[in-house]
This record gives C-alpha cells, structure tokens and sequence, in this order.
C-alpha cells in the first residue's frame, strides 16, 4: 500500500502534547484512519495464517521461525486488556496495526523535541526561515508548502509547526506520513 501522508489544522495551544492527544481522539472518533481489522479478527486473520504454514514453508526451521512469530502476536493481542479509554482505544489499534500502521495521526506516540520514530517534532526556526523565510509562518504560507511538509520527515515521523495570525501564534500543523 505505501506511506500515506496526513496533515492537520488545529487550535493553538501551549502544550503541543495535549494538542495532540485531542486531535488523535477527534480522528479516532472520526474514524479517518486504516485499520486491518478488530483485535478479534486480527487474531483470526493469524491463527488462519498459522493452519497454512504447512502449504507456504517446505523448511522446517523457518516454519517453526514464522510460527513462534505468530504465536506471540496472538498472545500478544490476547493479552491486551479491554479497551475502555479513547486513548486506550487508540493504544490498540497502533498494536492491532503494528506493521501496517493507520496511516494516520494515530501513529504517532507522542512529542519529541528531535525527528525521532513514531513522534511528532517541531521544525527548528532555521528550517523554518529557510522555507517560508519567516519563523512565524502564516496559515496561508504554510497550505503552500503542505506537500513538502508532509514529505519533511522520513516516513513514521511527524511534523508540527506553529501557525501565526497578527504575529500571535493560532494554530499548529501537524503532518507527516505513516503505514506501509
């Protein structure tokens, strides 16, 4: 399927993590993410892989590889308690979707001050000025460069940018690209 970019207008607030964490429960509720599946069919999906091994690997040292594997992620999906929090909620579709992702904003995990894997992170006000050639970019400078912006970061690694209205911060942008 390949990467799938995301991009988000919200509200400023100070605390970038709570930004984030209401926007990841408005797409979740949403539902504009992907998804293979509940965490049921998920582990159907599994145990269907695992009756086949017999037909897929002649070699017995790597069968038994693929179903060690297999085995742990049922047990991994089994053992997860019931989801009963939005953010729970969300921390079960990153595990139900682990390979594949939700090529969403639900991918990623938090807030970081660096590019770092599965968080989003502010670009520095040297990037900045050297793409809008401000570091306080208006909405309407940053819908210009939306493509490279969701394209910044290699793929499972988010953006965040603070949007200015009259030289006051209004909105952040959050974007990347995320899922396989």
């Amino acid at each position: 399927m390949g990467a799938t970019g995301w991009s988000h207008f919200v509200l400023f607030q100070a605390d970038i993590q709570r930004a984030l964490e209401d926007l990841q429960v408005d797409v979740l509720q949403s539902g504009d993410y992907a998804s293979i599946g509940t965490r049921s069919e998920r582990i159907q999906q599994i145990e269907t892989q695992l009756a086949t091994l017999e037909d897929q690997f002649v070699d017995e040292e790597i069968r038994e590889a693929v179903r060690e594997e297999l085995t742990s992620k049922i047990n991994r999906l089994r053992s997860l308690p019931k989801a009963v929090s939005l953010s729970d909620k969300i921390n079960e579709l990153r595990i139900i979707n682990v390979e594949e992702g939700t090529h969403s904003i639900l991918d990623m995990q938090g807030v970081s001050q660096e590019p770092n894997y599965m968080r989003v992170a502010p670009i520095n006000e040297s990037e900045l000025a050297s793409i809008f050639g401000t570091s306080t970019p208006t909405r309407e400078m940053v819908k210009q460069q939306l493509e490279l912006l969701m394209n910044y970061r290699r793929t499972w690694m988010g953006s965040y940018i603070v949007i200015y209205k009259d030289g006051e911060p209004a909105e952040i942008l959050f974007t990347g690209n995320s899922g396989d």
